[in-house]
């Protein structure tokens, strides 16, 4: 019987023999469930595809004048990466036993959403069929890629250059597929984002131009809009979005409104 688990920390036990195991057992018509990565100490060789250590810095709100902390902040380090396989054998890992990523955006709960739409899109019979797990894996493996790249970009593109993190996010190797979106960016504003599920061209946009990033030439094809008309529907969008922006409470506003603690008894 299938059981689910509301976490990312393990996959759904699907058969009554199948174990949660890290060594494949190789056996037909059982999907087993996978166990979160192991430490990086007590790592299997083989599962992972490794990036560097992240290390967490104080926070920056501890450092400003006149603050107070309930405590101490904690210092807090992880190895990012993820399996080589998310389907191997007759085992599958989903969310975080697929692996993990730098949680900047907030990933962790539509990589486990992902994972499981995918996995009921190629769920096998007892064959097991080659073609489908490579095509889970495909996509796992794209969808993960995708989400680096885009957590990547907000160091790559820094300006900052006051501490050692920083020059080493500045002047640090990208992946091929992050430096291809760079460069078509940074030529003619060209942002592709074909078959993509998260972090659609306006959260890329955002990020480039928010860091600077400002295409170098235009695209051929603008010149062929009619400037007037160009103009005035960039006029019709500020308008809309000013009269939007008039309408919305203040932010100290709607946080006192939702937010408001509870009065001590």
């Amino acid at each position: 019987m299938a059981s689910v688990r509301p976490c990312g920390r393990r996959a759904v036990r699907l058969a009554r023999s199948a174990r949660p195991v890290h060594a494949l057992d190789g056996a037909v018509g059982r999907l087993a469930v996978a166990h979160p990565p192991a430490a990086p100490d007590g790592q299997r060789p083989g599962l992972f595809e490794r990036a560097p250590r992240a290390r967490r810095r104080r926070s920056a709100v501890a450092r400003q004048p006149g603050r107070r902390t309930a405590g101490a902040p904690r210092h807090l380090s992880f190895t990012a990466g993820r399996r080589k396989l998310a389907w191997n054998a007759n085992v599958v890992s989903l969310g975080l036993s697929t692996g993990f990523i730098e949680p900047l955006e907030s990933t962790s709960i539509h990589l486990v959403q992902s994972g499981i739409q995918k996995l009921l899109a190629l769920f096998p019979d007892r064959r097991f069929n080659p073609a489908e797990r490579d095509e889970y894996n495909r996509q796992v493996q794209d969808v993960f890629e995708d989400v680096r790249d885009f957590i990547i970009l907000h160091y790559k593109v820094t300006r900052r250059d006051d501490s050692e993190f920083w020059n080493y996010c500045r002047t640090m190797d990208l992946p091929d597929s992050l430096a291809s979106k760079l460069e078509l960016w940074r030529s003619k504003g060209r942002l592709f984002r074909d078959g993509q599920e998260l972090f659609g061209p306006p959260s890329w946009v955002a990020v480039l131009l928010g860091q600077g990033i400002v295409p170098e030439e235009q695209d051929p094809a603008v010149m062929t809009i009619d400037r007037a008309t160009a103009a005035e529907t960039l006029e019709k969008m500020h308008l809309s979005y000013r009269r939007m922006a008039e309408h919305m409470p203040a932010h100290a506003d709607f946080v006192a409104q939702a937010c408001a603690a509870a009065t001590p008894a």
